[in-house]
Order: C-alpha cells, then sequence, then structure tokens
C-alpha cells in the first residue's frame, strides 16, 4: 500500500469525526458505541485497515450510521479494493445523504469519481428469458435486463447459460477507467436430427439341428434357379402364340378381301365403304388385333426363354457342392 494513499484516506476520515478543526464538519452528538470507536482509531493509527475495515461493518450492522459505513468505504479504499469501496459509497449517499452536509456530500462524491477512475464499467444487456450470466464465477444478472458491472482492471471471465441456448463464454481484458457495454444474445441449441425406427424381420422360429439345412458357400445368392422345363414350356408358348397369330392375321386378310368384293359388287367403280358388308370389315377388324396380341405375346415368350436358356445351369455345381466328400 502506498503511503501517501494511507496518509489522504486517514485526512479524509480525520475531517468527518467530532470535533475537527475544520470549519466544513460540524461537531457531531456524542455516540457512545465502543465497536465505532475502536474502528475510527485503528484506522487513524493505519495498524491494520483490514481489523478497522472489520469494526467499522460491525459497528454499522449494530447501528447504522454515517460515520460508520463512510469508516468501511475509507477502509476499502485504502486496502485497494476499488470496486468495493465505489459500493460502498454509493450506498452512503443513498441511505445517509440527508445526515450530510453540503460539504460531506460533495466530498463523497468526488470520492465516488476518483474511484470509479480506478475501475472498468460494463453495462451487461440480456434480453432472452432465463439466461443466467455469470462474472467471475458469480452470478450478476438472469435475463431480461440490463445492468452496470463494475469491475477490477484486468481479467474477467464472463459466462451465459440458459436451457435450450448454447452456452457463451469469454475472457474481458479491462484498463483502469474503461467504459464498455456488452450485449448478450445467445444462439438456439440444434435439435439432433431424429432418424426412423429400423424395421427388422421378427426372428423366425429356431428349428431343432437336424432340421437346419446348411447354406452353400459357393451360392452368391438366395434365389433357386428356375426349372429346366421353364424355357422350354416358354419356348412352346411363343410358337403356340405364333402359329395362332398367324391364323388370326391370315382369317382378317381374307375378311377384308371378302368386304372388298362386297363393295364392288355394291357400287362398281366407287371407292365407298359404306356400301360394303359391314359384318365382314368388323370380323377383318377384330382377327386383325386377335393377330397383333398373338405375336405380342409370342415375342415375350420367346424372349423369356432365350434368357432362361442364356443363363448358367448351376443345378449341378450346387448339388456337388452340397454332397458331403467321398473318403
Amino acid at each position: 500500500m502506498k503511503p501517501f494513499r494511507l496518509i489522504l484516506a486517514i485526512g479524509l476520515f480525520a475531517a468527518t469525526l467530532p470535533g475537527t478543526s475544520h470549519a466544513d464538519a460540524p461537531v457531531a452528538d456524542t455516540v457512545d458505541d465502543s465497536a465505532l470507536a475502536k474502528a475510527e482509531r485503528a484506522f487513524t493509527n493505519g495498524e491494520d485497515l483490514a481489523e478497522a475495515l472489520r469494526l467499522f461493518r460491525a459497528a454499522y450492522q449494530e447501528q447504522p450510521s454515517w460515520r460508520a459505513l463512510n469508516g468501511a468505504a475509507l477502509s476499502l479504499e485504502a486496502l485497494g479494493r476499488h470496486v468495493e469501496a465505489f459500493h460502498a459509497y454509493e450506498q452512503l449517499l443513498a441511505q445517509h445523504e440527508q445526515e450530510l452536509d453540503k460539504q460531506r456530500i460533495a466530498r463523497v462524491r468526488q470520492r465516488i469519481r476518483d474511484v470509479s477512475a480506478r475501475i472498468a464499467r460494463v453495462r451487461l444487456i440480456v434480453k432472452q428469458p432465463g439466461v443466467r450470466v455469470r462474472a467471475n464465477g458469480e452470478q450478476v444478472l438472469e435475463g431480461p435486463g440490463t445492468k452496470d458491472l463494475w469491475l477490477q482492471p484486468g481479467a474477467v471471465s464472463m459466462e451465459a447459460r440458459g436451457d435450450g441456448f448454447e452456452p457463451y463464454v469469454s475472457t474481458l481484458r479491462l484498463e483502469p477507467g474503461e467504459r464498455q457495454r456488452l450485449r448478450i444474445a445467445l444462439a438456439p441449441l440444434e435439435q439432433p436430427k431424429t432418424r426412423p425406427p429400423v424395421k427388422s424381420d421378427p426372428t423366425p422360429e429356431a428349428k431343432h439341428p437336424s432340421q437346419q439345412v446348411p447354406p452353400s458357400r459357393d451360392e452368391p445368392s438366395t434365389h433357386a434357379p428356375a426349372p429346366a422345363w421353364v424355357p422350354w414350356a416358354l419356348a412352346g408358348a411363343g410358337v403356340t402364340f405364333g402359329v395362332v397369330g398367324t391364323l388370326f392375321l391370315l382369317q382378317s386378310d381374307s375378311d377384308f378381301e371378302a368386304f372388298d368384293e362386297s363393295v364392288n359388287r355394291a357400287a362398281p367403280g366407287t371407292a365407298n365403304a359404306t356400301t360394303g358388308d359391314a359384318d365382314l370389315l368388323s370380323s377383318g377388324e377384330r382377327n386383325r388385333a386377335f393377330a397383333i396380341t398373338g405375336f405380342v405375346l409370342s415375342g415375350l415368350a420367346a424372349t423369356g426363354a432365350i434368357v432362361l436358356f442364356a443363363l448358367p445351369d448351376r443345378s449341378a455345381t450346387q448339388v456337388g457342392a452340397n454332397l458331403p466328400p467321398t473318403i
């Protein structure tokens, strides 16, 4: 602690005591308070300021007075605890200003200006409800709200948390007399994307080991090959549909020729189809449709037969793979 600061604080305190020679310090009533008297002696002697602070606070708790609170503020300032001294001076004016004369009020306000120049102020602004802000681990505000934080210069850890929000953690580097504004707006938490439940097939009923068929190691697919007669049946169906389609096509051609002859007989030398036999025309169109259907089915059956014939026949390999080795 610098001796000059201690001497100045003692001088300021002495100016508030009764019986002083200062013209601006009126004589106070005699206070019969042993704790306050001990605190004043400890502060004036400057031997143990921490003990003086304890005694001033005990005296104020026992009997609140402006002298006890002023002594506590001066002790805090002399100890270098400027933030606490600042609040003590403000409390002194807020609760005991009516007990002070104008000169004492002016001195207290000057002490407030001097102390505030040694500390930093952060104006904290939080608009989100339920957001809790901590400074150096101590909760100072719960949103929504605005608050001025008076802080010691140096590193100050700031933390803000709220349900449903991403946390905010930062460290402020404050200088003496610095003033700044800190607006905290937390980002909402990202909701995890829920995946739809995976549907699993029910577990089949377990069979006796003698009933279980071991899978073939050489078979890449679980689908059994088509029986050997299937491609031949498709080929036969294709030929049959082709023959039927051909017969219907020949019949339709015959019907159309007969229809043309009926037209010529009814009106020789004209091309008016309305004079022909309508039944022959209808029969020809119907047979032509049947013929086309037969050709389409014949083509599909032939294609299926060709595909099945082209696939390798693995029945012999599978049978051989499932047989036990021969000793």
